[in-house]
């Protein structure tokens, strides 16, 4: 078998990987072992209104080739733009810069009715009804060092409770503990903005109060 047929597999199995991270909504896949991890991962979900939006923005190692190897796995997702699995449809493939770096950015949508009753399904974490609120709770990774994905939730109408997670305005970032056990976290927020809603300050929220030392 000859090196191209071998890099135009390794590129396949790649994008086939990033895309199943997008469509799944945050599931942990892991392509390689977390020391050694070929792709950097920034995921955000948003809670806006009746509507839920996923953005990812990946991007492939130095040493899986970098700026080029980002571009091609841009390349390819762009031709799933359009496709619904899981609930989620991917409305959006580009290339775009992150913290000094090339990503691709990949952008899905799916509606809160279809994350609170199960038709839109993620392996990370939970949506579910807090009074007039919206719970998202689930599993941070220990040892995020060595971890190469970042997840975040932003809520329109504002956080009103966070555990294991850094607050920035509207957006809580996760985070895993230190030693060798993941963390759970929850956030609660309320997906409706309004002009008397005030961004939460930059922190961690409470009652579910949690710091990161």
């Amino acid at each position: 078998m000859n090196a191209e047929v071998l890099n135009a597999r390794a590129l396949t199995m790649r994008v086939g990987a990033v895309l199943a991270t997008f469509v799944l909504a945050f599931s942990l896949l892991v392509v390689a072992p977390p020391a050694h991890a070929s792709m950097l991962g920034w995921h955000n979900t948003r809670f806006s209104g009746d509507e839920v939006i996923f953005t990812s923005k990946t991007r492939m190692s130095e040493s899986e080739g970098g700026d080029g190897a980002t571009a091609d796995m841009c390349t390819e997702a762009q031709k799933n733009v359009g496709t619904t699995a899981l609930g989620s449809t991917i409305t959006r493939a580009y290339l775009d810069q992150y913290l000094g770096m090339q990503v691709c950015a990949v952008e899905s949508k799916a509606t809160l009715e279809g994350m609170l009753n199960g038709t839109v399904r993620s392996e990370l974490f939970s949506v579910m009804r807090e009074g007039e609120n919206i719970k998202v709770k689930g599993i941070a990774p220990h040892d995020t060092v060595h971890y190469s994905n970042t997840y975040s939730f932003t809520f329109d109408g504002g956080i009103t409770a966070a555990s294991s997670a850094n607050i920035v305005g509207n957006t809580a970032t996760v985070f895993g503990n230190d030693g060798l056990y993941d963390a759970t976290f929850e956030v609660v927020g309320s997906t409706k903005a309004s002009a008397s809603a005030k961004p939460s300050s930059s922190g961690t929220a409470s009652p579910l109060n949690s710091s990161k030392s």
